[in-house]
């Protein structure tokens, strides 16, 4: 049974982690420059490019998670403490250096309206491949669609809570992948990404040779 056993340890060894935040945004600065995460895993890292848009220090997300996650808390802050206006197109970049492989599950983000001008369209690229998009939208031009309320840009508004799935989706050493957000006007907070690293399976062997059931059937 000895081997069997050593099997089992071994696949279990190679199979993901539990998904965890990789890289989260909660926190926003005002105005125009460039926006660094607030949150990264080790071999990870993001910089958010507001491109025409901008962002505010107050307005934010008021909620403790971070899109319709029920277990991914952000911090709560009275007030929010930020949000990321869209107005055209806004671009978060991920930059993964690690050595294993890691296996996306969910871009989450909070997000309500400036005016109801426009719904919001998210994508992403790979190392500045061909953008996927992905569907359906979060909502669409009618804000009645979503729950999302209206207003002026200094009003404090209920944001709503959403999700992408990214099944399937692979980062390598080296790779980044882009998510473009695009919108006429829009309100981001929370935004966060989560994901598996997997083992190699060169990793989960070393580790295997270690355990005391292998060093018992070495003896």
């Amino acid at each position: 049974m000895t081997k069997p056993l050593i099997l089992l340890s071994l696949l279990s060894l190679c199979a993901p982690a539990s998904g965890a935040v990789l890289i989260a945004f909660h926190d926003f600065d005002a105005g125009t420059a460039d926006e660094t995460h607030d949150t990264a895993a080790a071999g990870f890292s993001a910089t958010v490019a507001k491109g025409a848009a901008d962002s505010r220090d107050a307005g934010g997300s008021d909620d403790s998670l971070y899109g319709d996650s029920t277990t991914l808390t952000a911090p709560t802050v009275t007030n929010g403490d930020g949000y990321l206006r869209v107005t055209n197109k806004m671009t978060m970049t991920v930059t993964y250096t690690g050595l294993s492989p890691v296996q996306l599950s969910t871009l989450y983000f909070d997000a309500t309206y400036t005016t109801n001008t426009t719904g919001l369209t998210v994508g992403y690229k790979i190392n500045g491949g061909s953008l996927v998009s992905l569907t359906p939208p979060p909502f669409a031009a009618d804000p009645t669609t979503s729950g999302i309320s209206t207003g002026s840009d200094t009003q404090t508004r209920p944001y709503v809570d959403f999700s992408h799935s990214l099944s399937g989706v692979t980062l390598n050493t080296g790779d980044t992948i882009a998510f473009e957000f695009s919108s006429s006007s829009m309100r981001l907070d929370n935004i966060a990404l989560e994901g598996s690293v997997v083992p190699e399976p060169t990793t989960a062997l070393i580790a295997l040779l270690g355990t005391p059931a292998f060093l018992r059937r070495r003896r």
